[in-house]
């Protein structure tokens, strides 16, 4: 019962598995948006607190699912780079004890190529959804 795992064949997700595993709350999966821009006012710094204190508590009321998004931009926002939020992001988890209790997937138009693949499961996501290089190849 403790062991029921999302078994992916790869870290690199298709909008399709994004989906798939967002949408899986019938099966116990919950999961928490992470907006990751900040109004232009708002410092860096603060954006990065707001950030990392959404995840420790979706993490604490039980989400086992959390996507840090830079998708959906808006005018009057800045987006904060996902690489820098990702870090952010599992360094709280780490700190406070609650990293092992979630994952990590980010939604993230600044992944083009394997290094910065590479460099955000280095740095913490569990899976990557580079949405912005699957539009320029359609």
């Amino acid at each position: 019962e403790h062991a029921r795992q999302i078994v992916l064949n790869s870290p690199i997700l298709s909008q399709r598995k994004l989906r798939q595993i967002m949408g899986m709350k019938e099966f116990g999966v919950t999961s928490e948006f992470i907006d990751l821009q900040h109004p232009e006012d708002e410092s860096l710094e603060a954006a990065l607190d707001r950030i990392c204190d959404q995840a420790e508590s979706a993490v604490r009321a039980g989400r086992l699912v959390l996507l840090l998004s830079d998708r959906y931009l808006v005018r009057g926002k800045a987006p904060i780079h996902a690489l820098l939020a990702t870090g952010a992001v599992h360094h709280r988890l780490v700190n406070t004890g609650l990293r092992c209790k979630c994952n990590l997937l980010v939604e993230t138009g600044t992944a083009r190529d394997p290094h910065h693949f590479a460099c955000l499961l280095g740095y913490g996501a569990t899976a990557v959804y580079p949405y912005m290089a699957y539009q320029t190849l359609f």
